[in-house]
């Protein structure tokens, strides 16, 4: 399906540099429907890999069904067979001898059609079986994390996590609080930052599959243009095919210097510059000694909490929030957190308007850059750990 000089783009691409090697479930959901791709004949595999899909993310069957469906029509190999063989009308015996053929030929199709799919309904269950048991270990090995369960069995609560996923995301009100897109923002603005033009071109190019990798790209991008929320990485799934609809390529050196060169920028600029001080910040506290001490950010993206040491009982994300939010959020842990670390852009208006300043400064890292906060200096393309007294 791809050929060498897919490599090419694969190895250059900065959605492979950045993306492919960091723990996104978008990453995870590539690889996923790369595999769905490979073993699209293979009906039980299948189920479990589309199973195992959609407990990642619920965007995945966007992106696999065009595979089930190509599949499921590939995997009637005695149909194509069958017909490459069938024999001109000569007679009247020949004449029913076709009809009789025809007949079992539809049958054996319907048959086999269904087989498929319950074979691959299976597969699917059982991946859902594995996920559902995991889930549940630790939904009751830490209760106080968890929402309640969906049902229980033996006493120990269950969730379904993709449904979960799909509430939350069906709620206007919670994809407000994470940014709301213009429905064009994928087609206009996504896939021109990850693939350039390159997607458009794969659209026109001739492939063995590809009716399957187009469907695959054109599926993915209008089901997923439906939903409000619209960010760039949740197209990089559609790597793959783009890039399996290219195998033939062939660039002159001035477009070649050129998709090098503008990739180059992006893995400097996602991979090293944007949010880029969070994680350092992070293995630093890891290295101190602090007693009691919570940590709250503010005009960041998430900090992931895993990266944390268990010494920090509290780690609060409070977005954009405003000195009187940050001061409210905080006063409700006061009874467990002796000491307030705030992790901030050097653009937060809490620092531009001395609130917080050297005296209260333990870390500061450059170059880092957060969208939710524009830096209008290069001063300002930075990131800041402070000391925060709520009194």
């Amino acid at each position: 399906m791809f050929g060498d000089r897919a490599q090419f783009l694969y190895s250059t691409s900065w959605v492979s540099l950045v993306f492919f090697i960091r723990p996104f479930s978008n990453t995870l959901e590539a690889f996923y429907l790369l595999a769905c791709m490979w073993w699209r004949t293979e009906s039980v595999v299948l189920g479990v890999l589309i199973g195992f899909g959609c407990f990642n993310r619920i965007t995945f069957p966007a992106f696999c069904l065009p595979v089930a469906i190509y599949g499921l029509l590939e995997n009637d190999s005695f149909y194509r067979k069958a017909m490459s063989k069938k024999k001109p009308l000569r007679k009247l015996d020949d004449i029913r001898y076709i009809g009789v053929f025809n007949m079992s030929i539809v049958m054996y199709r319907g048959w086999n059609a269904i087989r498929f799919i319950l074979m691959s309904l299976a597969g699917f269950f059982l991946a859902s079986l594995v996920h559902i048991t995991l889930d549940a270990l630790y939904i009751n090995s830490h209760p106080h994390e968890c929402h309640s369960s969906h049902f229980q069995i033996a006493g120990y609560g269950f969730q379904l996590t993709p449904l979960n996923n799909l509430l939350y995301n069906s709620n206007s009100d919670n994809l407000s609080l994470h940014g709301l897109h213009p429905r064009y923002t994928h087609v206009v603005v996504n896939m021109q930052l990850l693939f350039g033009g390159l997607w458009m071109y794969a659209l026109f190019q001739r492939h063995k599959h590809g009716t399957m990798l187009k469907s695959i790209i054109l599926s993915g991008l209008l089901l997923l243009s439906i939903a409000p929320h619209q960010e760039a990485r949740f197209m990089i799934p559609l790597l793959f095919p783009i890039i399996g609809l290219t195998p033939t390529l062939q660039w002159p050196d001035p477009v070649k210097f050129l998709w090098i060169g503008v990739n180059l920028i992006l893995i400097v600029f996602f991979g090293i510059v944007h949010q880029g001080g969070i994680i350092p910040i992070l293995w630093w506290l890891n290295h101190q000694t602090f007693s009691k001490t919570c940590i709250a950010s503010v005009d960041t993206y998430m900090v992931p909490r895993f990266q944390l040491m268990d010494h920090f009982p509290v780690l609060l994300n409070l977005g954009g929030a405003n000195l009187t939010m940050v001061a409210s959020a905080i006063s409700m842990h006061n009874d467990i957190c002796e000491e307030w670390l705030l992790m901030l852009p050097t653009a937060s208006p809490l620092i531009q308007t001395g609130i917080l300043n050297a005296s209260s400064r333990l870390m500061y890292y450059w170059p880092h850059f957060s969208g939710e906060r524009m830096p209008k200096s290069l001063a300002e393309l930075s990131i800041e750990l402070h000391r925060y007294n709520s009194n």
